[in-house]
């Protein structure tokens, strides 16, 4: 057999041997096409998805291959209203290339349905973008894997911590039903998780078409002194510069907004100063300083801001190249998390083909408890990722404080696995608050009116004249006092004098008399004045 023969019958059996043990992963992606229906559409997370699958290729080149099938619908209500449809046709579809299967999307899905599926079918499910707790509790079944940018968990324990730490225990709870549905989820959240021990006034409202926040602000002041908003950001302007009219930004309340998507034109943008509205950009800056804002805590890790400003510009350019899209900042902290979630994954698939062999990939049950309670270092080159035990990502969150004359943002408390489940001070704000009054008590000592029944006894008191009397009791006993003590002092400096004693009478004769010559009616007599008085 000559050499040439030789190496080529080698490199076909190794060819032959790797196709053998190369496993092979398909992944369903329901997506919708419409850039109109939000941030999960195909050109922006497209890219990310295929740059992320091409990437892990790579790096498990041999022993894992990943295909990735977008699931396509024209818009957000179509993926919606059919994605148990879309992923049931993928799955049961005889062209799938692998029998190990996952499903991976930005997550336009209602969770039960779709939990259900894969539950029943055992594969595991991720969803990248939105996630919300599904109402499917049989057991067993898959955990659904929700590590989006900023997960609804994340925000109701940040705000629960902050209620719990500062004993604020009854809240006015104002829902905007226009806003984004987050913002509903989060309240019902808040409500459940903070059952027996807080109590929450909701209120629903639409913002946009209120003339004035009059009417609620004057119900807040009757019911609480806390205040959590949920509704668009651009509102909590219009929200603070109501409050400062009806002196409610002195440091007595505390307004509390969650801003955990910036520059969102879906959640709005945060801003204290209009260009041209000086006068209520005056008010807006000092109201600001009664406002707490909750956030992603940004990290100043310098290879992953290097990565990500990489990946950004390749984005951006596949995203226009292909799609004919412009890519704003709005949206690129969702299309990160879909890039990062298939290094996850894939992280999972070759940990488990390494420890336990192939068979456990097929158990979807089993692979998504391998995503519980833990970090993922550094997934694509990016910032560290921890899932908790009920499948969510738990991102980095802080509130933050608006400080000085400016109004500047300062983070005053941090939220993280790294720190524990609660919060972490990095700032005191006692003296900066409106007033010096922080924390804000959850009730005033004579009630939310000030007409609490031992505040109206007290006024009853005092206008009855029993503050006269009880001042006129009060003098009497201190000069009383003031004499008693007056008398003591004399009498033992002139203890000390031996046995004469000083008398002084009215005629301003002084008499100096030994002791002995003091007599008193009666049989006994004595050696000085002091024993005498000593002994009566």
């Amino acid at each position: 057999m000559s050499p040439v023969t030789v190496v080529i019958f080698v490199y076909l059996m190794v060819q032959i041997r790797t196709s053998t043990c190369l496993t092979q992963v398909e992944i369903g992606c329901p997506i919708y096409m419409s850039t109109a229906g939000g941030n999960g559409a195909l050109a922006f997370h497209g890219p990310a998805f295929e740059t992320a699958v091409k990437e892990c290729n790579r790096m498990y080149t041999g022993v894992i291959n990943i295909t990735l099938t977008f699931i396509v619908s024209a818009t957000f209500e179509e993926t919606f209203d059919n994605f148990a449809n879309d992923i049931s046709r993928w799955y049961l579809s005889q062209r799938r290339s692998s029998d190990i299967a996952a499903v991976i999307s930005p997550g336009s899905m209602d969770p039960t349905p779709v939990h259900q599926l894969t539950s029943h079918w055992n594969i595991i499910c991720l969803s990248t973008m939105r996630a919300s707790p599904s109402a499917f509790k049989l057991r067993p079944a898959t955990t659904m894997i929700a590590s989006t940018f900023v997960s609804i968990p994340s925000i109701v324990g940040i705000i629960s911590n902050l209620l719990w730490s500062h004993r604020w225990i009854t809240v006015f709870l104002v829902v905007d039903r226009r806003s984004v549905p987050a913002y509903i989820t989060i309240a019902e959240e808040l409500e459940r998780v903070n059952t027996g021990k807080a109590r929450f006034l909701k209120r629903y409202i639409q913002a946009k078409e209120l003339a004035s926040f009059d009417e609620f602000l004057r119900e807040f002041k009757r019911e609480s002194r806390v205040m959590i908003f949920l509704g668009r950001e651009n509102f909590i302007r219009r929200l603070m510069v109501d409050a400062a009219a009806l002196n409610m930004t002195n440091g007595e309340f505390v307004y509390l907004c969650d801003g955990s998507f910036p520059n969102s034109r879906t959640y709005g943008d945060l801003q204290w100063q209009i260009p041209g509205e000086d006068a209520v950009n005056q008010m807006a800056r000092e109201a600001f300083r009664s406002l707490l804002l909750v956030h992603p805590y940004e990290t100043t890790d310098i290879p992953a801001a290097l990565k990500k400003s990489e990946l950004v510009n390749s984005f951006r350019l596949q995203a226009k190249q292909r799609y004919n899209v412009n890519m704003a900042d709005q949206v690129l902290p969702e299309i990160l998390s879909s890039y990062v979630n298939i290094f996850m994954f894939a992280q999972i698939l070759n940990e488990t083909l390494v420890t336990f062999g192939e068979a456990r990939l097929h158990d979807g049950q089993w692979l998504s408890e391998r995503f519980l309670k833990r970090a993922f270092i550094a997934p694509g080159g990016l910032t560290d990722i921890y899932v908790d035990e009920n499948g969510f990502r738990q991102a980095p969150l802080a509130i933050s404080y608006f400080e000085g004359k400016n109004s500047t943002r300062e983070v005053v408390f941090i939220r993280s696995h790294e720190y524990g489940p609660n919060l972490w001070e990095v700032r005191n704000i006692s003296a900066t608050w409106p007033g010096a009054m922080w924390p804000p008590v959850n009730e005033p000592l004579c009630g939310y009116t000030g007409m609490k029944e031992v505040c109206r006894e007290s006024a009853g008191f005092l206008r009855n004249g029993g503050l006269i009397g009880l001042l006129t009791t009060i003098s009497i006993a201190a000069v009383l006092a003031m004499i008693a003590w007056t008398v003591r002092s004399y009498l033992s400096v002139n203890k000390s004098r031996g046995p004469y004693l000083l008398l002084r009478v009215r005629t301003s004769m002084n008499w100096r008399l030994d002791g002995q010559e003091l007599a008193f009616p009666g049989k006994q007599s004595f050696t000085t004045f002091s024993t005498a008085m000593s002994q009566r």
